[in-house]
């Protein structure tokens, strides 16, 4: 595994795929809140979107609801965006 993942010939294709992978859990969080109505630009919601998927990475958890599932509809109240926002 060392030499399949972190060798220097395969580290910039681990890094491409994982860009691309970030990219289309964005897009599908921010097509997400288009969809749902939001209102909010891309501009506010890509922040969020990373947000959330740095929440729901932390293997932190109770009961099976973690840190994951608190964290977009939070942060969205925060930004006065109200129940249907998050």
């Amino acid at each position: 595994m060392r030499e399949g993942l972190f060798s220097r010939r395969s580290a910039p294709v681990v890094v491409l795929s994982s860009v691309v992978v970030l990219g289309g859990y964005v897009a599908m969080f921010v097509l997400a809140a288009e969809v749902a109505g939001t209102g909010a630009s891309v501009g506010e919601l890509v922040p969020l979107a990373v947000l959330a998927l740095l929440a729901m990475g932390l293997p932190l958890n109770v009961g099976g609801g973690g840190l994951g599932r608190g964290s977009p509809p939070g942060r969205s109240g925060r930004r006065g965006w109200g129940p249907g926002g998050g």
